[in-house]
């Protein structure tokens, strides 16, 4: 680490050193990486139960988009609307198109670290005042270096592939997000017409209480009270089917905006009754750690802080001067032409803005 307080460098005079001790502090801070170092932080941190409270003795579960968890249902019309769901929605695709954004950024970040060359070659033709037409050609090379005192290269890569955890991970939780949505509706829409039914079917027996019990006072037998009561129960009975068909169309109506597909088409092709989906086998509870270890959102959050670590490095590093070796070479239809030199930049008249984009970062 560089020392602030360091305003002065001493280089030995003797003969034969003079070129050697010059590159020495260009060696030296090449090493250097100015900023704070980012350490993640630990599960003792923040202390968690080994199991729940209400559990056995469980065990860590796997990556929660390793599991294909909707398919525990045995549901093909669920699975093609989870997959449609998926493959359109615009939230995931943005989403991925971030992650693509943050890997263009690691190639840019990384390719920075290196000599940056070009081909230059080029062609002239003059006509001098005595009437002569002369050619010149050039073909060169010219190549520019910044050598990263600062370890600002370094700090940019690490802002780079932090950004791209953390664009991976949003896109995980995009999709455990639309997936979960879709799974609830499509369930509750299901029950809502295995209810439907079980509500008809009610309303169907009622009915023929109803009639019985009509056709009893009709004969002497029964009482109007028991035919008022019939007619009652088979009134609250049919108040309950409406109540659960705007149940399904709100359902259908959710499902439709999370595919952007009309919403005829949606209550066409699930107007038909299905099972109520029910889930198959064993579900991995896992261990409370998992809760926090499948939760993607977090782990963006986490990885963004990561970056902004990163990116106060390199805003400090802003502060200091940087050095940068530049050289080219050409092959001329006459003398060949090569220059080679550093350039120094430093920062002076800019630095109260580079120290509020340090504490801005801090912040």
């Amino acid at each position: 680490m560089i020392d602030r307080n360091e305003h002065s460098l001493r280089f030995p005079t003797r003969p034969g050193f003079g070129r050697a001790a010059l590159l020495l502090p260009v060696w030296l801070l090449a090493a250097c990486t100015i900023g704070p170092d980012y350490t993640a932080p630990k599960a003792s941190d923040a202390p968690i139960a080994a199991q729940f409270a209400n559990g056995g003795n469980g065990h860590s579960t796997d990556r929660q988009d390793k599991i294909l968890w909707w398919t525990r249902y045995r549901d093909a019309r669920l699975n093609a609307l989870v997959a449609e769901a998926l493959a359109q929605n615009l939230q995931v695709k943005q989403a991925l198109e971030r992650v693509n954004a943050a890997n263009a950024g690691v190639l840019q970040a990384g390719g920075a670290r290196y000599p940056l060359t070009a081909i230059v070659s080029g062609a002239s033709r003059k006509r001098d005042s005595d009437g002569i037409i002369s050619t010149e050609a050039t073909l060169g090379l010219s190549g520019s270096w910044l050598i990263d005192l600062t370890g600002r290269n370094r700090r940019n890569l690490e802002t780079a592939l932090a950004q791209l955890d953390s664009s991976e991970a949003n896109v995980v939780a995009r999709k455990l997000v639309v997936t979960g949505d879709l799974v609830r509706s499509y369930v509750r829409m299901r029950g809502n017409q295995a209810e439907a039914q079980v509500a008809r079917d009610t309303i169907a027996g009622i009915r023929k209480i109803a009639d019985i019990t009509q056709r009893r006072f009709e004969r002497g037998v029964g009482t109007a009270l028991d035919v008022q009561l019939a007619q009652a129960r088979l009134s609250e009975a049919q108040s309950q089917l409406p109540l659960l068909l705007a149940s399904f169309d709100t359902e259908a109506n959710h499902i439709a905006t999370l595919l952007a597909r009309p919403v005829q088409e949606i209550r066409t092709a699930l107007a038909r009754g299905a099972p109520q989906p029910m889930g198959r086998g064993a579900v991995a509870v896992g261990v409370p750690a998992d809760l926090i270890r499948n939760r993607y959102d977090i782990k963006a959050t986490e990885r963004d802080l990561a970056a902004t670590y990163a990116q106060i490095g390199v805003a400090q590093a802003d502060l200091y001067p940087s050095l940068t070796l530049i050289g080219s070479i050409a092959a001329n239809s006459g003398p060949d032409t090569w220059n080679f030199g550093p350039q120094i930049s430093l920062p002076i008249f800019n630095r109260t803005a580079l120290r509020g984009r340090v504490a801005r970062l801090r912040s």
